[in-house]
């Protein structure tokens, strides 16, 4: 493994070609989000059945989890929750270089689930009723555009071990528009400031 990978996601793409690919995806693949904070008749109100966002920090893993022993560095998760359905993703450079992208700018993706997240992350405490605008950057990413998408196989995960169903370590990558930077430097994002830019409300609270 090389030391500049993310050494808790390192994985390589399952063949779409695999008889198992469209079952395997619509397992990971986000639903299509709806809307929860809409207007009607000049009105704000909030839907139920609409998607919500949740917002969770984890410590760095690998080689880089030093960053988090000696500052404030965290990895941030959002959470999206519509009905029964909850979706962890993050954003992350393109092929989890994350230690590259300490001294250079990569390109961006969405990966969810997100495997930085798990029963240990700590909540921020805030809950936003997504809106349109929101939604339709998610849905963009994750549905239109999935063809540009990667589906991970969880079965060649680092994390795989003996007599575990790596399956369920499977995960969807897609290309995001924005650059990457681990700190976010010169205009470009990380896993936090790329939150804060489609989540305003978050720059209150990380």
């Amino acid at each position: 493994m090389s030391w500049t990978q993310f050494i808790a996601a390192e994985a390589v793409p399952l063949s779409r070609l695999d008889h198992e690919y469209i079952q395997r995806k619509k397992l990971k693949q986000p639903p299509d989000l709806k809307a929860a904070f809409k207007r009607r008749k000049n009105k704000w109100y909030t839907d139920p059945k609409g998607a919500f966002a949740t917002f969770y920090q984890s410590p760095l893993q690998g080689k880089l989890g030093i960053l988090s022993k000696f500052s404030k560095q965290q990895h941030l998760t959002v959470v999206i929750e519509q009905g029964k359905t909850k979706t962890s993703i993050g954003f992350y450079p393109k092929g989890g270089n994350l230690a590259g992208s300490v001294f250079k700018h990569m390109d961006g993706e969405l990966w969810s689930p997100d495997p930085l997240f798990n029963s240990e992350s700590k909540s921020l405490g805030l809950k936003i009723p997504m809106n349109g605008e929101q939604c339709t950057r998610f849905n963009r990413i994750f549905r239109l555009n999935a063809h540009k998408c990667r589906l991970i196989d969880g079965t060649t995960s680092s994390l795989c071990l003996p007599g575990m169903d790596c399956k369920k370590l499977d995960r969807f990558e897609c290309p995001d528009p924005r650059n990457y930077s681990l700190f976010g430097r010169g205009g470009y994002d990380n896993c936090i400031t790329w939150l804060k830019y489609v989540f305003p409300r978050l720059k209150n609270y990380v």
